[in-house]
């Protein structure tokens, strides 16, 4: 009897070790468990080093008219640096890329990152002045693309929506009582005068 449960405590042993080698064979367990980076963790000097290259790579690829890897580059420092400090020059860059194609709604979507996970980034009338200029094309007509080609509807109310971000955003900027304006216009257009009044009862 003895005898018999030692035999077991030995294979025990002696199978552990070798269950545990196996496991750390497989390349899916390698970044699990207690020693996996958090992504919402802070970047350490090696990894802000990593994403500042591939930003300065990125807006290399950028300014020569590179725009797909340079869009490619700046996707990858996103979602393995979200919060490095290249991460805000990224989304920069990157609501620039779709303005640059003329996709409005994506681009502000870029830019209203900077203002909800970068507050602090220093270029934030910038990014006010390129989120109106994303709004104000919307109210002018611009359209969206289906499957790249063909024009889409055109979109007053996203416009009227991304306005309103914007005197949410920057209350106090020179572009707080224009979007004010705007959204008053595009109201109009809408057939929809209570949004009008109310818009331009915030404008006095």
């Amino acid at each position: 009897m003895h005898r018999s449960l030692a035999l077991i405590l030995a294979l025990g042993f002696t199978i552990s070790p070798a269950l545990h080698a196996q496991r750390s064979l497989n390349p899916l367990q390698w970044f699990t468990g207690d020693d996996e980076p958090s992504l919402h963790s802070t970047p350490t000097a090696q990894q802000e080093d990593i994403a500042t290259a591939a930003l300065t790579e990125a807006r290399a690829n950028y300014q020569a008219g590179q725009l797909r890897a340079a869009k490619r580059g700046l996707k990858q420092l996103l979602k393995s640096y979200p919060r490095s400090e290249a991460a805000a020059e990224a989304l920069h860059l990157c609501g620039l890329i779709e303005m640059s194609r003329e996709r409005w709604k994506k681009a502000f979507e870029f830019l209203q990152r900077i203002v909800q996970e970068h507050p602090d980034y220093e270029d934030f009338n910038q990014i006010t002045s390129a989120q109106f200029d994303c709004a104000s094309a919307l109210m002018h007509g611009a359209r969206s693309r289906i499957l790249w080609v063909l024009p889409g509807f055109k979109q007053y109310g996203t416009a009227a929506q991304q306005f309103e971000k914007i005197v949410h955003n920057a209350p106090y900027s020179d572009y707080a009582p224009l979007s004010l304006m705007n959204i008053a216009i595009v109201s109009k257009q809408r057939d929809e005068p209570e949004e009008a009044i109310d818009a331009l009862d915030r404008l006095i």
